[in-house]
């Protein structure tokens, strides 16, 4: 799996702050250090873009939005290898959870990491990587390797483990994973087609 590297994506971050409106800039911002955490083992090489593209609003109730979102593209020297998805969900036990999939070109995820909740400490709140390894267990999955019916829990006959406590939880990120992946598959087309300049521009 193509690998990204922090540095090339930290400055290419601070570049596109600077430059950016401010609603993409302060996106831009809520994002970064996750970007940097999960896309850090990434692409081997320093030619690295990421740009903001916009998801079309027919795909914002899969997503969980009701209003505009960006997606990230991920390019290497010009090619587009990658896409950095978000997605909200209003299932947890405390109401809403905000993450982001990062997807590789073949659909394999290469992390996942939330942005917001507010599950119970010491049980829900093991979904962010900070607290724990759980949010781990995405890593290599895709649609192709695992079958739809086992993005659940393992006692409701999936394939991930549930946090101890946290089962609502739990599904409620799974499940809004495997619809980034649905997206992902519905949109990659279009997306990988997309050149840097198209994206740069927005």
């Amino acid at each position: 799996m193509a690998m990204f590297i922090i540095s090339a994506i930290a400055l290419l971050l601070l570049i596109n702050i600077s430059t950016e409106n401010k609603i993409e800039a302060s996106y831009k911002r809520s994002i970064q250090a996750p970007l940097l955490d999960i896309l850090g083992q990434a692409f081997e090489s320093d030619a690295i873009e990421i740009n903001p593209y916009p998801i079309p609003e027919k795909f914002w109730p899969l997503l969980g939005f009701e209003n505009q979102h960006y997606l990230n593209i991920v390019y290497q020297n010009s090619e587009a290898v990658g896409l950095i998805i978000p997605a909200t969900t209003q299932n947890g036990y405390s109401g809403e959870i905000k993450l982001i999939v990062a997807a590789s070109r073949d659909g394999q995820i290469v992390g996942v990491r939330i942005l917001k909740h507010s599950e119970t400490p010491g049980l829900g709140d093991k979904i962010d990587i900070s607290t724990d390894n759980w949010i781990l267990a995405f890593n290599g999955r895709s649609l192709s390797n695992t079958a739809e019916k086992s993005w659940t829990v393992r006692k409701d006959g999936g394939e991930f483990d549930h946090i101890s406590g946290a089962t609502i939880t739990s599904k409620s990120v799974i499940s809004q994973v495997l619809k980034a992946l649905k997206y992902f598959e519905q949109d990659k087309v279009r997306l990988f087609g997309q050149t840097t300049s198209e994206t740069a521009s927005l």
